[in-house]
């Protein structure tokens, strides 16, 4: 999974009706892989990553290499509230650890390049997270 940025979004003030654009953060993927799993745009699909799972929303990008996803950070909240991804988004930072090769200087840890497998599913229901995740909070 590598970072994406969004026009009229900001970090946090996606938050901000004034000036956000879209109420979530899209799961960008090549219509080939997207295809492949037999996704269309709008399907949920659950990214997951060895410290946790979030819900994304699949949207296709031909200008996105194959194999890659894409999205944008500052959206979602606590997993209590997965079931609202199409209003608040998901938050990509569950899917980060704080051990997983923090920058040297600032100690801010890995933001992109994520190594991610996803799936497809039917439902909005809640990831279930690892046992002892410890994920960046959202």
């Amino acid at each position: 999974m590598i970072s994406r940025r969004v026009r009229h979004t900001f970090n946090s003030i996606a938050h901000n009706p004034a000036t956000r654009g879209a109420p979530y953060n899209p799961a960008f993927m090549h219509p080939d892989d997207m295809a492949r799993y037999g996704l269309a745009d709008g399907d949920v699909i659950e990214p997951r990553s060895r410290y946790g799972a979030i819900l994304g929303v699949a949207e296709g990008d031909p200008a996105l290499r194959p194999g890659l996803v894409s999205m944008a950070h500052g959206y979602g909240a606590a997993p209590d509230r997965d079931g609202a991804l199409f209003a608040i988004g998901s938050p990509t930072s569950r899917l980060s650890g704080l051990d997983d090769d923090p920058e040297r200087y600032n100690g801010q840890p890995r933001m992109s390049g994520i190594p991610v497998n996803i799936r497809a599913v039917n439902a909005l229901q809640a990831p279930i997270q690892p046992d002892g995740a410890q994920h960046i909070p959202a």
